[in-house]
């Protein structure tokens, strides 16, 4: 077999499904990294909800415990012993939530966000090179290959009508 006669339509071909290929891996990459992104802006917006109803509870305790003269008294505190209580102890719940976000979720979410953007580029640059490199094979192989080869089958055509016509 000589370099000539070798079979170069597959090879057009496997350029383009590999360009298919790598655009749905790009399209599918694209739709995993926003859904892990609007699951962790859910998450973190939930908490950060959840949080802020706490607050706003602990800051009408406050507002209750300062009174006429906003200042907390200490006979204010006294006749509402439990819920002073309640009000340290809500209180120390938010300020864990509080150091727990910044240390834990908020860094995570940073990260993930960072993330996002990192893969968001790579992602298009992949569904565009997978366009283009089908874009690619499938014109290589009309301009290179498939054009000649439907020109030798109308030849063949033509003259297997001529022969018919001559027969006649």
């Amino acid at each position: 077999m000589s370099f000539d006669n070798l079979p170069t339509d597959n090879l057009y071909k496997f350029i383009t499904l590999l360009g298919i290929a790598l655009f749905a891996l790009g399209s599918w990459m694209e739709n995993d990294n926003n859904n892990r992104a609007s699951r962790t802006f859910f998450q973190n917006k939930a908490m950060l909800e959840l949080i802020n109803e706490k607050t706003e509870l602990l800051q009408k305790d406050i507002l209750f415990l300062k009174g006429e003269n906003n200042e907390i008294s200490e006979e204010a505190v006294r006749s509402n012993i439990q819920r002073t209580r309640d009000m340290v102890a809500n209180h120390a719940s938010i300020t864990k939530e509080l150091e727990k976000y910044r240390s834990e979720i908020f860094p995570e979410y940073v990260t993930e966000s960072y993330l996002f953007e990192t893969n968001f580029k790579s992602v298009q640059i992949a569904k565009f090179l997978g366009l283009f490199i089908a874009a690619l094979g499938f014109a290589s192989w009309w301009f290179l290959h498939q054009r000649y080869q439907d020109a030798i089958i109308r030849e063949q055509a033509r003259n297997a009508q001529l022969g018919k016509d001559a027969q006649i």
